[in-house]
């Protein structure tokens, strides 16, 4: 059965937070921060160099209807990922019953948990469902022609994982896409990188995909960018305008890498933010 803490219950609207693991990263992916800010991340990775952001999908059990938003890493970024089927199973959901994958964005920790070990489809009934900026980017260039090493290998993998689903992948905008789910654009970390509103029981959730990658250490400095940022200056822009829309209308949200149960909420901390874990 599924923990508890990782379930949220939005009227008829049930959430699911599902754990894929976690990755390790060199701290030097992060940039654009002070030596303050470095030495934080020194400290932040417990002295081997290495940061340890987790992967989370998210389960939406709307109307008759099951979907993910987004798939996870799967088993194809390291033996610390891959944990999501696992965890699907726990909420006694099998890949079969699962319509559609909403995707925040096409990176490989997002959509790599569509496909198996041998690149073959994991969910047999779902529509692959994308954001068309991030369709048109991901999916359509030819990674040769691009000369960002990691743009072009996470275009690689993308179009590989994405490869079963080409008869029933969709595009989106902005909009309702399910009962009572909303996607809203949140550009910069990817062009068409998005989140999505689940809105049920006078209740509201927001998952908002790779608004933080660091839960403990960008709210402090929402300045400090990724390499994997496409457009670093936007992306930085949407973090500081989710975290204050979350703050205004006091959202608890869901993310891709944010810690144990996955779900959270923002508050003020004088002129920068604070992420806390959420229990409801």
């Amino acid at each position: 059965m599924a923990d508890t803490n990782r379930v949220r219950q939005l009227g008829d609207i049930r959430v699911t937070a599902l754990d894929d693991g976690y990755d390790a990263l060199p701290i030097a992916v992060v940039v654009n921060i002070d030596e303050a800010g470095a030495a934080a991340l020194v400290e932040l990775s417990s002295g081997d160099d290495l940061l340890h952001p987790v992967f989370n999908a998210y389960l939406v059990e709307t109307g008759d209807r099951r979907v993910l938003v987004d798939a996870g890493a799967g088993v194809h970024m390291g033996p610390t990922a891959g944990k999501m089927l696992q965890n699907l199973a726990e909420a006694r959901v099998a890949p079969s019953d699962v319509d559609a994958i909403f995707l925040t964005h096409c990176h490989p920790d997002h959509i790599l948990g569509i496909v198996d070990e041998d690149w073959n489809a994991v969910f047999p009934n779902a529509a692959l469902v994308v954001p068309e900026l991030d369709e048109k980017f991901w999916l359509r260039n030819d990674p040769s022609k691009n000369d960002n090493e990691y743009q072009r290998a996470e275009m690689q993998r993308a179009q590989k994982a994405a490869a079963p689903y080409s008869g029933r992948t969709h595009t989106i905008s902005a909009g309702e896409v399910a009962p009572g789910v909303t996607m809203v654009p949140l550009p910069g970390h990817t062009p068409g990188h998005s989140g999505y509103m689940v809105q049920g029981g006078g209740k509201k959730l927001f998952l908002w995909g790779d608004i933080v990658h660091l839960p403990t250490f960008q709210p402090a400095r929402p300045d400090a960018s990724l390499v994997f940022d496409v457009d670093p200056p936007l992306a930085r822009e949407t973090r500081k305008r989710t975290f204050e829309r979350a703050i205004a209308d006091g959202l608890e949200v869901g993310g891709g890498h944010l810690l144990t149960p996955g779900f959270a909420r923002v508050e003020r901390a004088g002129t920068v933010y604070r992420i806390v874990p959420s229990d409801g």
